[in-house]
């Protein structure tokens, strides 16, 4: 048979098996299959996108880097090129004193833009709870139940760290990134970073970890991750939820291998309802079904 010949013939024999009912079997379960592996695709991906997401909170950013000095000014430089949004922190252990009474306290200072992922709810000295991403402003400081109790202070009151005498304006009742700090068990406070050189706390040898938090969109702070990944050097790491908090990244893997096994289940169900779409149907023999004779059918 020549081109024309054959192409005739396949298009006869589709018509047959149109008619038949087997191919409107086939395509019913085709279109039911790519539609459940589309959806259940599209779950899965959204799913981890959005614990990827609630994750970064913890974080109070999406990268970190973790240093024991403060960075370069080409690392914000980078991170600003690629569009990211910037914050910072610096946090080191100290004493905390009120009139006859002292704590040993874990402070942080942070730039205004903290925290840049999650928020922070603080209870304000007219006892209302404030929530939001917002820093403490210059002069104030927040600090959390325990220091209060040691130092038998209120909201409103002063307290000194260092050369600074800072007004308590609120309780810290959640904070972010609070339990990656090292000194996490100790009472904590927090201030804003333009009183950080005033007080005189940070001198050479002070043992005090710097964080530059960057957040944005995927691809900027992947770039970004890469970049401050090949410029590492001692007493620096970088930082995401996953290897910041190995109780969430446990938790992460947990999930992305129930969605990897929803997904290759449906798989499974689609591919078996394409055979079974495209099993021969009950019935006489399709030369019965009526229609012309076609060529080859004496072969078979």
């Amino acid at each position: 048979m020549n081109l024309w010949q054959r192409g005739m013939f396949a298009l006869r024999l589709l018509l047959r098996e149109w008619r038949s009912g087997e191919l409107g079997v086939l395509l019913l379960a085709l279109v039911v299959a790519v539609g459940a592996m589309t959806s259940v695709a599209f779950f899965a991906d959204r799913v981890e996108r959005g614990l990827s997401q609630q994750s970064a909170r913890l974080l109070a950013a999406d990268v970190v880097v973790n240093a024991n000095a403060p960075l370069p000014a080409a690392w914000q430089g980078e991170a600003q090129k690629l569009g990211l949004r910037l914050a910072s922190s610096v946090s080191f252990p100290s004493m905390s004193f009120a009139g006859k009474e002292a704590a040993l306290s874990n402070l942080k200072a942070v730039s205004a833009a903290y925290p840049l992922r999650g928020e922070v709810s603080v209870r304000l000295a007219d006892g209302t709870v404030r929530e939001g991403a917002f820093a403490p402003a210059a002069g104030e400081a927040w600090v959390d139940a325990r220091l209060l109790s040691r130092l038998k202070l209120k909201l409103g009151e002063r307290l000194s760290v260092g050369r600074l005498q800072l007004l308590i304006a609120g309780e810290i009742l959640r904070e972010p990134d609070g339990a990656l700090d090292l000194y996490n068990f100790v009472p904590r406070l927090v201030f804003n970073q333009a009183d950080l050189a005033a007080s005189g706390l940070i001198q050479e040898g002070s043992r005090a970890r710097y964080r530059l938090m960057v957040a944005g969109e995927g691809r900027a702070v992947e770039a970004f991750r890469r970049w401050a990944g090949s410029r590492l050097e001692p007493g620096m790491r970088l930082e995401n939820i996953e290897e910041a908090r190995p109780e969430v990244k446990t938790a992460l893997e947990r999930a992305r291998r129930f969605l990897g096994i929803a997904t290759m289940l449906t798989v499974a169900l689609a591919a078996a309802a394409v055979g079974d779409g495209g099993a021969p149907l009950s019935g006489p023999p399709l030369a019965e079904c009526g229609g012309d004779a076609l060529p080859g059918d004496e072969l078979g």
